[in-house]
């Protein structure tokens, strides 16, 4: 199983490089942005894939919650994706992509195995939760406008690319319930841009303002790793 799931040997160096661990928790963690060029395409493989979003959209009954729609130059409800009885509604999901929207498939550690065992491994590293998001965005499209997220969070571009912006901080390391509000927190100076490509790797620390363009004429797939920080208010 190791020579197939690379990940199970060393979860961290897998996505980082090993020879980044170290300065990675000496002076990146929780301080600011890590972009990692592995400039070999298919590192990832084995992974995931858009083969494997195809089939757990078409074969596995989500409900609401599991699977959300996103377009950063729309509102969006799930009344436009969900039916009645509260799953998801395949039809409207793939009308919806055609469209421009971002298939986000949350949680999806619990339906692939090999992003759980990923997953754990990393909790090992981290010493946290570790949950893991799929978003699947059609060329030319985005999905989020700019936002903080309120966990640390490990990108693993899997297939196609996409454009990152970076902004200042209006919250410097939020916690759960700090969450970005549009209209409260400004955008920003921008830090840093870059192009991640299936192979490349990212780290991006919470509080940082952010967001991300599909690049080039392909969709765009990528892992969105959370790293869900405990608090003395969650121990007590």
């Amino acid at each position: 199983m190791t020579s197939r799931e690379p990940w199970l040997d060393d979860p961290l160096g897998y996505l980082i490089g090993p020879e980044r661990i170290e300065t990675f928790f000496a002076k990146t963690y929780e301080r600011e942005a890590l972009v990692v060029h592995h400039n070999a395409a298919r590192r990832f493989d084995g992974l995931l894939s858009i083969d494997d979003v195809d089939r757990i959209v078409t074969s596995v009954d989500l409900r609401e919650g599991q699977l959300a729609l996103a377009d950063a130059s729309r509102e969006m409800s799930a009344s436009q994706y969900v039916d009645a009885s509260g799953f998801i509604d395949r039809g409207a999901v793939a009308d919806q992509y055609r469209g421009g929207a971002t298939i986000i498939l949350n949680q999806a550690h619990q339906v692939e195995p090999k992003l759980a065992r990923l997953c754990k491994g990393l909790e090992h590293v981290f010493s946290s939760h570790v949950q893991a998001n799929l978003y699947l965005t059609p060329a030319n499209a985005q999905g989020f406008r700019t936002h903080y997220d309120n966990h640390d969070v490990l990108v693993i571009q899997v297939e196609g690319e996409k454009a990152w912006r970076i902004y200042d901080m209006p919250i410097e390391a939020p916690f759960r319930g700090e969450g970005f509000e549009p209209g409260k927190h400004e955008t920003g100076a921008l830090r840093q841009e870059f192009v991640l490509k299936a192979g490349d790797c990212a780290y991006v620390p919470r509080g940082l303002m952010h967001d991300a363009l599909t690049s080039g004429e392909q969709p765009s797939l990528h892992i969105t790793v959370g790293l869900i920080t405990r608090t003395w208010a969650d121990l007590i």
